[in-house]
């Protein structure tokens, strides 16, 4: 016989347990066993002595069991009850317990220890662990409201991290992975959202570090993925899609990759003048990124707005600038003097450049700016005497030494005794010095002896600086007698080693062409005959019809005749036989 069993919870004031036994299949037999009890009711656990006289008609609303650790958890009017299976004591109680959950799935070293999870009334989860009949609490987390059921099954880091809506929820369970949560007419089943949708969300909120992340945490081996060789992205599907959320530079540099650097740097234009906001532009980074541009109207467009920026950097770059000359930088730079200033101040001189220099000059000098003083002299020395006139019909007769350094009707000598006698000006005289004093060395002297008869306090020191400038055509020995004798060794040190370098050099070059020379002299006597050439009594030149002496200087012809050297009038011709006498190379 079958028998079913039927559980009922009582209604009245004492629940009880009632089991039922039913027949429900009668086979055939030939005799009827008699009826016998096939269950039997033991009260294992009496909470009643320990329930206040209001709480004995509670019912017991949740049970919880561990059987490893032999114990149950029964949950009666927000009372937590631990009781030890074996004996069926009451280990422990907690009050104002909503529900309680043990982990299903716990990670710990210890099999024998046990997670459990337990709502409090002030709207807290409290994460609890029983080691060695001990409970320690390990964390708290606070909730919207007060919790009805709940399902535990993996502890990491007690955030919310989503609420779900659903009304009148009072059952929740957990079953092969999935959970089921029910109210009293619905039944839900709570899923994960793939994350595919997840990423997809995380991306339309602007977080892709965060779905990138979300990615990398699903795939095996990302770098697979990352890395493949036959990867083709749509760089301007990416670009536009960054330029929608506001990451401006990174769709710049997406622009770049799709091969259009005009809307990457339009973008970078509005970024740079504020008209859009990035946190991660930088300035610098653009200003970097001026040689990739390989299209010549593209790159004077992008300097028109970046260089007054960002001037001396955008200049210093665009100095070895294949796409940029001197005529296409002063074009970009047509209409701003200073920033042309800084651009040939940085690129090397030539004739070109000196006289801009020298024409931007005048103009800053003219405007009271004396800080290009001291170059402007320079430049004058270099550029052409025609140049120099018309820089002194500019320059202002305040500006003595410039003027006179322009005067091309005067000589060195002329200049450095107005510019010291009468503005004193030590700097330009050694500048005059410097410049002359390779094709006028006697300037370098009449500049020392007006420093030694001065009472200037740095003479010493001017005539140090002096002798560092000279050039190499001086005559060293005139210079040293011109000294005072108070000039110590240290301050002529530097130029006695330069003139003795000067006399080595010389000696050097006068010894190779001696030895130049007699090499030639040895070639040339390998060309002669050196058979002896006999002149007899009465040999006459064949030229001119007249008599050979010894007295007179003679030529020895390669088709075997005697002349006067005279006669010779042609080098490689002779003038008997009109033959080549030395074919030419």
């Amino acid at each position: 016989m079958k028998d079913a069993v039927a559980v009922h919870q009582s209604l009245s004031d004492a629940p009880c347990i009632r089991l039922h036994k039913a027949s429900l299949e009668k086979p055939y037999s030939m005799t009827d066993l008699p009826n016998v009890d096939l269950f039997e009711v033991k009260i294992r656990c009496d909470v009643t002595p320990q329930l206040n006289t209001d709480e004995r008609k509670q019912e017991i609303r949740q049970i919880e069991f561990a059987s490893a650790l032999g114990i149950l958890l029964v949950l009666s009017h927000r009372v937590l009850y631990d009781i030890e299976i074996d004996s069926f004591q009451v280990v422990s109680s907690r009050s104002s317990v909503q529900c309680t959950a043990v982990n299903s799935n716990p990670i710990v070293d210890d099999p024998f220890c046990l997670q459990i999870a337990v709502a409090t009334t002030p709207k807290q989860l409290h994460i609890y662990e029983r080691r060695n009949s001990k409970m320690e609490l390990l964390q708290k987390l606070n909730t919207d409201g007060d919790v009805t059921a709940m399902s535990f099954s993996r502890l990491e880091d007690s955030r919310v991290y989503q609420t779900l809506d659903a009304a009148e929820i009072g059952v929740l369970c957990s079953l092969d992975g999935s959970v089921f949560v029910s109210s009293h007419f619905i039944l839900y089943e709570v899923s994960m959202i793939t994350v595919e949708k997840q990423a997809d969300a995380l991306f339309e909120h602007g977080k892709f570090d965060e779905a990138i992340s979300l990615y990398e945490k699903k795939l095996r081996n990302p770098e697979a993925v990352f890395s493949l060789d036959n990867y083709n992205p749509d760089y301007r599907q990416c670009a536009e899609f960054l330029q929608s959320f506001g990451y401006y530079h990174c769709a710049a540099k997406m622009w770049l990759l799709a091969r259009e650097s005009s809307k990457a740097w339009e973008i970078w234009r509005h970024l740079s003048y504020g008209e859009f906001k990035d946190a991660t532009f930088e300035l610098d980074d653009v200003v970097g990124r001026i040689p990739s541009v390989t299209d010549k109207k593209l790159l004077f467009d992008v300097l028109l707005w970046l260089i007054p920026l960002s001037p001396k950097q955008c200049i210093k770059i665009t100095v070895d600038n294949s796409l940029l000359d001197h005529k296409a930088m002063k074009e970009v730079l047509r209409g701003d003097a200073k920033l042309l200033r800084i651009y040939l101040e940085m690129i090397p001189l030539t004739d070109e450049v000196t006289k801009d220099l020298c024409n931007i000059y005048v103009n800053d000098i003219v405007a009271g700016d004396l800080s290009c003083r001291h170059r402007f002299r320079h430049l004058l020395m270099n550029i052409s005497a025609s140049d120099r006139c018309v820089m002194y019909d500019r320059l202002p007769l305040e500006y003595g030494v410039e003027r006179l350094l322009c005067d091309s009707s005067l000589s060195a000598a002329d200049i450095l005794e107005k510019v010291v006698v009468t503005y004193r000006d030590y700097d330009a005289a050694e500048l005059i010095c410097s410049h002359y004093s390779s094709t006028q060395p006697d300037v370098c002297l009449r500049l020392l002896k007006f420093l030694e008869d001065s009472d200037v306090d740095d003479a010493k020191s001017r005539m140090c600086s002096l002798l560092k400038c000279m050039g190499d055509s001086v005559e060293s020995r005139m210079i040293i007698t011109a000294l005072p004798e108070s000039a110590g060794i240290d301050q002529v040190a530097s130029f006695l080693k330069r003139a003795i370098a000067k006399k080595q050099k010389e000696h050097h070059m006068m010894r190779s062409k001696m030895c130049l020379l007699e090499r030639r002299i040895e070639i040339d006597k390998l060309r002669v005959p050196n058979d002896k050439i006999v002149i007899k009594d009465k040999t006459i030149c064949m030229v001119c019809k007249e008599a050979l002496s010894s007295s007179d200087v003679l030529t020895y012809l390669r088709t075997g005749y005697v002349i006067h050297s005279k006669c010779l009038r042609y080098e490689n011709l002779c003038p008997i036989t009109n033959s080549v006498l030395i074919p030419p190379k």
